[in-house]
């Protein structure tokens, strides 16, 4: 009888299972899933690269957008001056660049003149107000024109050069402008020369020194008295 009990005992505590086993498992379960959730990331971060990441950082901002078709009737109203040689508009990111070239020899205050009638036509067309100032905390579009009267400036018609930029930031209440082909300091620019000239002195007596090397002296045998 007892034996028989010794082996109901035996069978009984072996179909038990501790609580440490519980635990054990409820470990596992825990570690597995950020392990999990960090193999899922690196393998789509590994499918994904060299993929572009799309993202558009104006968003909510430059609304109105500016249509090409405004920047083609500026482009035509423009070319139809007196004087203009060549037009561009580019909408470069969120700044509508406007490129006016003029006939060499114009001088500053002609090309002063057509910097402003440049901004006149844009904006009859563009109305400043609502595309070129900031609203809140929305941004809107920055304006640049540029006009010159010379497509490549050498040093001939250097003296002649001129290129005005009028520039309104979407912060700016007014536009502004500067002659950019003119110097704000010609202490610094005299400056800047004369390190240049230096440098390109030194450059030429070293090539001349390395072309015309002098001579070496001639090798002269010297004897003592009574050889």
């Amino acid at each position: 009888m007892s034996n028989k009990n010794k082996v109901k005992t035996k069978k009984t505590q072996s179909g038990k299972r501790d609580w440490s086993f519980y635990v054990l498992i409820v470990s596992v379960v825990i570690l597995a899933i950020p392990l999990l959730y960090l193999g899922y990331v690196a393998i789509s971060a590994t499918r994904n690269t060299g993929a572009p990441i799309n993202g558009d950082r104006f968003n909510h901002d430059l609304d109105p957008a500016i249509q090409s078709s405004a920047m083609d009737s500026i482009t035509e109203k423009l070319k139809a001056e007196a004087g203009v040689e060549d037009v561009a508009v580019i909408l470069k990111t969120a700044t509508l660049r406007v490129y006016v070239r003029v006939p060499e020899g114009t001088d500053a205050a002609t090309i002063d003149a057509m910097a402003k009638k440049a901004y006149d036509i844009t904006t009859a067309e563009l109305d400043p107000a609502v595309y070129f100032t900031i609203q809140d905390a929305k941004k809107q579009y920055d304006l640049e024109i540029h006009v010159y009267n010379q497509l490549t400036v050498t040093d001939e018609t250097r003296s002649s050069y001129v290129y005005e930029l009028l520039w309104k930031g979407s912060n700016m209440a007014e536009y502004k402008t500067q002659v950019l082909s003119t110097p704000l300091s010609q202490d610094v620019v005299d400056y800047f020369h004369q390190v240049e000239e230096e440098r390109d002195r030194a450059k030429e007596e070293a090539e001349n020194e390395a072309n015309n090397p002098d001579p070496a002296p001639e090798e002269t045998n010297e004897t003592g008295e009574g050889e």
